[in-house]
């Protein structure tokens, strides 16, 4: 029954993340502000690791498994980091940008203004190699159910999600996933 609980708490969650994507974020694929875009990155991402494997290791509370992937739908993989993206004109003013630069390596940090947007912050670490790292932190609350995600993306080596949820009435819930590039 435990189990049947909180396999229904994380559907919900991640359930919810997707029906509040477009409404916090406007019209998808309408990308006319100058923030980056971190779904065309993804994109680009995919089409390089088509013939990878991943190592996969999924932690739920207390419970783990580590798997070999051969075969991997990578649109399915980056799904929170495909519909993490900023860059649709509704959002145009709703970031503040900071930029650092140290030793050829730039900093790029966008910040959410407003505390319902469910993009709250994602941090870009560039090299004159290209784009080395990528961190999104996203929220999401209603009145049942609260959730946080955190996104790190490692280019050439692998991502990693933790999610922590707490739906109405039920126990809180916290999953990992950390994946390696093989």
């Amino acid at each position: 029954m435990k189990y049947r609980i909180l396999i229904f708490s994380i559907l919900i969650s991640c359930f919810s993340f997707n029906c509040t994507s477009e409404q916090n974020q406007g019209t998808k694929g309408n990308t006319t502000n100058s923030y980056f875009d971190v779904t065309g990155f993804f994109k680009e991402e995919i089409k390089k690791l088509e013939d990878r494997k991943i190592e996969k290791t999924v932690i739920l509370n207390s419970l783990n498994q580590t798997l070999l992937l051969d075969s991997i739908d990578f649109e399915i993989e980056f799904a929170p980091f495909l519909s993490s993206s900023i860059s649709q004109s509704a959002l145009t003013g709703k970031y503040t940008v900071d930029t650092t630069i140290q030793s050829n390596i730039s900093l790029i940090n966008y910040t959410a203004k407003e505390e319902e947007l469910k993009v709250q912050s994602i941090k870009i670490t560039k090299s004159p190699n290209g784009i080395e790292q990528i961190d999104i932190l996203k929220k999401s609350e209603s009145l049942i159910y609260s959730s946080d995600q955190e996104l790190t993306y490692n280019s050439n080596k692998g991502y990693s999600i933790v999610s922590k949820q707490k739906v109405f009435l039920f126990e809180p819930t916290a999953s990992q996933i950390h994946s390696t590039f093989k």
